[in-house]
């Protein structure tokens, strides 16, 4: 065969440049395409330059050639004219690896010695479809291999996405990501829209983002991509933990994509359906600790966004997201407005409506092109993070949110927006909101347990974020503050309010951050209290089940230290004349069963008198069980 080919008289400036970033000007058909830029479900190779490196050394260049063409190896090209004394593996090794590789991907590796007489290298690629002839990969023109070079170029010149970046790809182009899920995160659930879905890096599963398509255009349903553009810059200064923050994010064949990191596993709204197995296999008291400090970590999340000069915009059920460790964090911000996956608006959406504020309900609008609002609705946010304060209160209360719902409407014979439905918003059924929070407020009173006083001043809170006057609702930094007051001092969770001013209004969801530590000071916990209060208990169940608490006659506490130097009663005993203590009602960490408690009560108040006077016997009241020792506090978020 004849490799020596007359050299093609081509025009420099017409060649693809050296800077392989430039792909928009080129002619022709593209590969075949999908929605999200990926590349078919059968490739699994992510060609990467340190991949290139390590895979075309000479062993992997002798495998694909003859014994003949082996031998040319070594020879001298065949272009320059004698200015060179470069061997075609030395050309190969330094500035075609890429061809060669795209060469050996379509059938011909053969061609490699042709293509570097007429000296082509990797700096040429990408080269435009009506160039590629130029290449002279067949003895007679032949499209279809063409094509294919044009098409498979791509998969080796791949652009990662750096964090922090906006990436334009040509639509051409390969976008290195992977879907961690065959179908889109909406489709699966029907929680979420289907133009959301999951991806992770290239081999680095773990490493999951939740990709958001934006469809981009001037015409009805789209985002002008300055406005996109403009959105992604906004979204760039915004990182905590209770947020959904943007990691990355690109444009490909005319839509705009975020990638939003954490992801979630659930959202509240199936939460609120069904109580997921991960809540329902926690401790009553560890699930009750939890819920909570939801309150506080999406007041702490949003009081974070508006110190940013942004507003969320988009609060409701369906967009408060909860990971796999029941960590819970604000979803995607309203920035940019939701959109079907082929781009047009969606209709009405009836949750938005619910949940939003009377000056924010969304109303019907005609088609047309999507511009973003310049106004920062903050007082928006309030009344919406104060309608999932009260789902969360009734779960926490063992209510359910379908009833919450029926009595929202319960006067309301209106049909609402979108539907035949009675209207159960909140902003249109305050009337009906304020006697399901009095409903709430008896039913906390009722329970012994000291996380419980805090139910009544959080209510008090959440009806002055439900004001119907903007101006009159908290801002979310008063929300954050006193909601942190109420779980330390009223539930007796974290510290103290004034104990250490950097503290102040967090929990157990505190944000560590790196550079807030001073240099050389130990960032290390080891959660050594919590190791030793399970241990403790383990140690106290152990007891129990050798000698069961309704044979015993006169048992003794078994306390374990929490947080703070708090103790924790592992096992209340009959209340004596010394203690004080009395029973935990059931809402205590007890091994006893309530059956063993309200015997045990009875036989305390038979014995527990004191003689005064004449010998009247004078019972000593039960203490109640806000009166015990603190619960341990516990780490979650």
């Amino acid at each position: 065969m004849d490799y020596r080919r007359a050299s093609l008289v081509v025009n420099k400036e017409q060649q693809a440049t050296a800077n392989s970033h430039i792909y928009a000007s080129f002619a022709g058909a593209g590969s075949p395409r999908n929605t999200n830029g990926l590349l078919p479900e059968n490739t699994t190779m992510w060609w990467d330059e340190e991949r290139i490196e390590a895979t075309v050394t000479r062993q992997y260049v002798l495998s694909n050639l003859r014994p003949d063409e082996q031998l040319r190896l070594d020879q001298q090209l065949g272009f320059g004219g004698g200015l060179t004394d470069d061997t075609y593996f030395q050309w190969i090794e330094q500035k075609a690896k890429r061809i060669f590789l795209i060469l050996v991907d379509i059938g011909v590796p053969d061609q490699i010695f042709g293509v570097l007489d007429d000296s082509w290298d990797d700096e040429d690629l990408p080269v435009p479809l009506d160039q590629v002839e130029r290449l002279r990969l067949t003895y007679e023109k032949d499209e279809k291999v063409d094509r294919r070079f044009f098409q498979r170029q791509f998969t080796y010149l791949l652009r990662n996405i750096p964090k922090g970046e906006l990436v334009i790809y040509d639509n051409d182009e390969v976008v290195p990501l992977e879907l961690a899920e065959k179908r889109p995160v909406g489709q699966v659930t029907g929680l979420t829209h289907s133009n959301v879905d999951k991806v992770h890096l290239p081999g680095r599963p773990d490493d999951l983002f939740l990709r958001r398509k934006i469809p981009l255009g001037v015409t009805a349903g789209r985002v002008p991509s300055e406005e996109f553009h403009s959105a992604v810059q906004t979204m760039k200064v915004v990182e905590h933990d209770h947020l959904a923050c943007l990691w990355a994010s690109y444009i490909h064949q005319e839509c705009g994509y975020l990638l939003l990191t954490p992801v979630n596993d659930s959202t509240l709204k199936s939460f609120l359906n069904i109580t997921p197995q991960s809540i329902k296999i926690m401790a009553k008291q560890d699930r009750r600790v939890l819920i909570i400090n939801w309150l506080h970590c999406l007041a702490d999340g949003l009081s974070f966004l508006h110190s940013k000069g942004q507003s969320h915009r988009s609060i409701k059920p369906s967009n408060i997201m909860l990971d796999e460790d029941n960590h819970i964090f604000l979803g995607d911000c309203g920035t940019l407005p939701t959109s079907t996956a082929n781009g047009e608006r969606k209709g009405f959406d009836k949750e938005s409506y619910d949940y939003s504020a009377p000056e924010q309900a969304p109303r019907f609008s005609s088609a047309a092109p999507i511009i973003l609002p310049n106004a920062r609705p903050t007082m928006a946010d309030i009344f919406s993070l104060g309608t999932i304060f009260l789902e969360l209160l009734t779960f926490l209360l063992k209510r359910a949110s379908r009833n919450f719902a029926s009595h929202r409407s319960a006067k309301n014979k209106t049909p609402g927006r979108g539907g035949g439905l009675p209207d159960s918003s909140f902003h249109k059924n305050l009337g009906q909101v304020e006697s399901w929070i009095a409903t709430l407020r008896k039913d906390a009173s009722k329970k012994e347990d000291k996380l419980f006083r805090g139910i009544a001043p959080a209510l008090e809170l959440i009806e002055q974020m439900l004001l119907p006057t903007p101006e009159e609702r908290p801002t979310a930094q008063e929300v954050q503050e006193r909601l942190y007051s109420i779980l330390s001092e009223k539930c007796g969770l974290g510290q103290p309010t004034g104990a250490k001013e950097d503290s102040k209004g967090r929990i157990h969801c505190e944000t560590r951050r790196v550079e807030e530590f001073k240099p050389g000071e130990e960032n290390w916990s080891f959660n050594f209290d919590e190791l030793r209060l399970a241990s403790q208990r383990a140690a106290a169940a152990a007891c129990a089940s050798v000698a069961p608490v309704s044979t015993l006659s006169d048992v003794q506490v078994i306390y374990g230290v929490g947080m703070d130097g708090e103790r924790v009663s592992v096992q209340s005993p009959p209340m004596s004349p010394r203690d004080g203590y009395g029973r935990d009602g059931g809402d205590r960490m007890s091994i006893a069963t309530k059956t063993t408690s309200k015997s045990s009560e009875g036989k305390s108040r038979a014995g527990s008198g004191s003689v005064s006077g004449g010998g009247d016997r004078k019972v000593k009241q039960k203490a109640k069980a806000w009166q015990a020792p603190v619960y341990a506090e516990m780490s979650f978020g």
